[in-house]
């Protein structure tokens, strides 16, 4: 299967078409790579969960700390928080990278969108400490949502596509100024607490 990568160079075959930013659909070549993704996603998924469901039986809260919204609210504060100060980042290292293509500076921009698929890539492992106050069952449901983010940055990261890197946090019709999927995930572990649910 080919992707087409940013930066075109004439005559060969790699690409390298680097967007100024995601229009209302991702082009075919981004969904031809999605097949790729969505293999390797579900392995890594499987494997996440077998991870994720021993973690929680090992941390069962004791008998004597019953488990209520009360005890959570603080580290689930910590945790919204944390992530819009992390999706912030993000927004950030796009805005820069669209202003350096703006600026006819293209390896400024590819190397900057490679900067915005490290912070998601890494974003699901660096919440760790801040999932582990939260009882196993709520705790498994965070972390698989923000794995699921953190998967497709990883494999735009493998593809070293630009292009889907750019498409990150994106729906395939999303029109500008809509939010983001991590703002509308972030908005509803806000809303849920305990009872969030990954879409």
């Amino acid at each position: 299967m080919i992707l087409h990568n940013a930066n075109h160079s004439e005559g060969g075959n790699q690409y390298n078409c680097s967007p100024k930013r995601p229009q209302l659909s991702i082009p075919a070549h981004i969904r031809a790579a999605k097949w790729d993704y969505g293999v390797a996603f579900f392995f890594e998924l499987y494997h996440f969960k077998n991870y994720a469901r021993s973690a929680s039986k090992r941390a069962e809260p004791s008998k004597e700390i019953p488990v209520s919204a009360n005890n959570n609210e603080q580290p689930l504060a910590s945790l919204v928080t944390w992530l819009r100060n992390r999706h912030a980042e993000v927004m950030t290292t796009e805005a820069q990278a669209l202003a350096r293509l703006d600026a006819g500076d293209t390896p400024g921009h590819n190397e900057l969108m490679h900067r915005k698929a490290e912070l998601l890539a890494a974003m699901a492992e660096d919440a760790k400490p801040l999932l582990e106050p939260l009882p196993g069952e709520a705790r498994f449901n965070y972390a698989l949502a923000l794995e699921g983010f953190s998967a497709s940055a990883r494999m735009s990261l493998r593809l070293n596509s630009v292009f889907y890197m750019s498409a990150l946090l994106y729906p395939d019709d999303h029109k500008p100024g809509q939010p983001d999927n991590l703002t509308l995930c972030i908005d509803r572990m806000e809303k849920l607490g305990l009872e969030f649910r990954k879409d």
